[in-house]
Formats: C-alpha cells, sequence, structure tokens
C-alpha cells in the first residue's frame, strides 16, 4: 500500500506541474488561434498563435508520467491501484468516470476531422504522432516528420496543443482531486 500512496502523490505532484506550466496557461488563456490565408497562384498559408516549441517540451516531458507504464503514475497504472484500495466505491467511480471520459475523448475524431494516409484521425492518433515521433520517443517519426514538413503543419501542432490542455484538465482537475480524496480517505482509516 506504501508503493500505491506514493504513486497517488506522485500523480498529484505532477499534475500540479502540468497546471503550472506556460504551455497551460497559455491554452487557458484562449490566446491561441490557427490562421488560414488563401493567395491566389500561391495558396493556403497556415500560421498558429500559441504555446511554442519550449512550451510544447516541457509539457511532453511531464505527460508522459500520465502515459508510459512504466512510470507508477501512469492512468493505466492508477486503475490497478484504484481496484485494489480500500477507500469507498464513491471514490473509485469518480475515478473510473473520468478515466473513462479521457479514453473516450482520446479515441475521439479531432475537433478539425484531419484524414491521413485514408484514415480519419483520432485524438490518440495526433497525441501519439507527437509525443512519440518528435517530442518524447522516435517511433512514429517518419509520420510526424511528414506532417511537419506539410503546409498545415501549424494545424497538426494546434491540435495536438488542444487535446493536451483537455488532458491537463481531466488530470489536474478532476483526478488529482480524487487522488486527494483516495489519500485523505486512507489516512482517516
Amino acid at each position: 500500500m506504501e508503493d500505491d500512496i506514493k504513486a497517488l502523490n506522485l500523480f498529484n505532484e505532477k499534475a500540479e506541474k502540468l497546471a503550472q506550466l506556460s504551455f497551460t496557461q497559455i491554452m487557458f488563456s484562449q490566446k491561441t488561434k490557427v490562421d488560414m490565408v488563401y493567395e491566389a497562384g500561391k495558396g493556403f498559408k497556415v500560421s498558429r498563435v500559441g504555446p511554442g516549441s519550449e512550451n510544447i517540451d516541457a509539457i511532453a516531458l511531464t505527460l508522459r508520467f500520465f502515459m508510459q507504464d512504466r512510470e507508477p503514475s501512469s492512468i493505466r497504472n492508477l486503475s490497478k491501484i484504484y481496484e485494489r484500495l480500500s477507500i469507498s466505491q464513491e471514490i473509485k467511480d469518480k475515478f473510473n468516470k473520468a478515466r473513462i471520459s479521457l479514453n473516450n475523448y482520446l479515441d475521439s475524431e479531432s475537433l478539425i476531422k484531419i484524414i491521413f494516409a485514408g484514415k480519419s484521425l483520432t485524438n490518440r492518433d495526433i497525441l501519439n504522432t507527437f509525443m512519440y515521433g518528435g517530442l518524447a520517443h522516435s517511433n512514429h517519426k517518419e509520420r510526424y516528420d511528414e506532417w511537419m514538413k506539410s503546409p498545415i503543419a501549424p494545424l497538426f501542432t494546434n491540435e495536438f496543443c488542444a487535446i493536451v490542455a483537455e488532458m491537463v484538465r481531466i488530470i489536474s482537475f478532476y483526478i488529482a482531486k480524487f487522488n486527494q480524496l483516495a489519500l485523505e480517505e486512507l489516512a482517516s482509516t
């Protein structure tokens, strides 16, 4: 149980960090946008206002604590912890509802429908391409590089930022609070 408590505390520590990063401040300030301008003979020019590459790198480094199963604080590992903790079913249900909501969001099509290689991309496709193709690993490097060379690269980046912002909202404002309730309940027994 000591390791489970450490994992809950690590999750909350990293969730607080996510909430405080400049990436999050920029995304939640609603000062983000994508402009698409068409010029005859030149085609579309796409530009983006939002978190820069340093902001994105910083959030990706922290986000991996919630995504990679070798981290005790991954959401998948937390679901196993919640199953075995002696806490109220209400807290377990709230956690599961937030986890399911996050997974449903990640498995849904992106806000702007993007078809790549004949497949409509999900939020998870975009997240994984960025995280495992350019930011934290190189498993999807070819796809990531192709996206970044395309004229709509700012659109891909904007979608990634929006997906991460939603993840931060669920992780920092919901799951971390349920963890705190679980920790308090464990401390009182």
